[in-house]
């Protein structure tokens, strides 16, 4: 019987290439997306539909967070990738108390209730949850994007306290730290990436399927790691 994954914000960069990772390792892949579709639609052509299967939640509001943890609890999973998420924005908004609450919400509060959600299904056999943060945790943010790193350091913190609870179930609980990849998402908020690879000693950005290889070596091979912060950053 072929293993299970739930992966958070599946349909871009990161989350893309941790579903053809899992797919490719004969997992059955629950995909979570928002709005970009296009891409997960082709690879359940290609994979199979009953492979890889779709769901769509905005997770800015709190019906349809409280529908997706209903939908999640009746899936036997075996592993969790906690990887939605927003960038900080919120200084250019005119509502920006509003905007800072989505972030928190996005980023901080909704991982966290799926996380509790899982953690309570694989007390029975165990099981691995990974949650992504950010490069910026280690360095901050900017001034005007301060609310990103808080919420991806809230994050860790979370990995830290359902790693302690989860060991007496052999529940695995790690953060990645992606530092600059190279995914669509540099490119909306139109960031110089030529100048930011000066400053990684490995001198280029990464790649989205080097974050999927350890992600899925956290969740599929990874027996003994647990509350760790693994840095995929290219030296920085």
């Amino acid at each position: 019987m072929s293993k299970s994954v739930l992966i958070t914000g599946a349909g871009t960069g990161i989350g893309l290439s941790c579903a053809k990772k899992f797919l490719d390792n004969g997992w059955h892949v629950y995909a979570h997306y928002h709005q970009t579709v296009d891409a997960l639609k082709e690879l359940q052509k290609s994979k199979g539909v009953k492979n890889l299967t779709l769901i769509k939640a905005d997770f800015s509001r709190d019906d349809e967070v409280k529908t997706f943890l209903k939908d999640i609890v009746l899936f036997k999973l075996n592993a969790l990738v906690n990887n939605a998420a927003v960038y900080d924005l919120s200084y250019s908004q005119s509502d920006r108390i509003k905007a800072v609450k989505e972030i928190l919400f996005i980023n901080t509060i909704a991982p966290t209730l799926i996380a509790e959600t899982v953690f309570e299904g694989m007390k029975k056999e165990g099981g691995s949850i990974v949650n992504v943060s950010s490069i910026g945790v280690k360095f901050g943010s900017s001034s005007k994007n301060i609310f990103y790193s808080a919420s991806k350091s809230a994050l860790e913190a979370v990995t830290r306290t359902l790693a302690r609870e989860g060991a007496p179930f052999n529940i695995l609980v790690n953060t990645i730290r992606p530092g600059v990849i190279d995914t669509p998402f540099h490119a909306k908020l139109g960031k110089n990436m030529e100048e930011r690879k000066k400053l990684i000693p490995l001198k280029r950005l990464g790649r989205p399927d080097e974050i999927a290889q350890s992600v899925y070596f956290l969740c599929a091979e990874n027996t003994f790691i647990s509350s760790e912060t693994m840095a995929i950053s290219g030296g920085e």
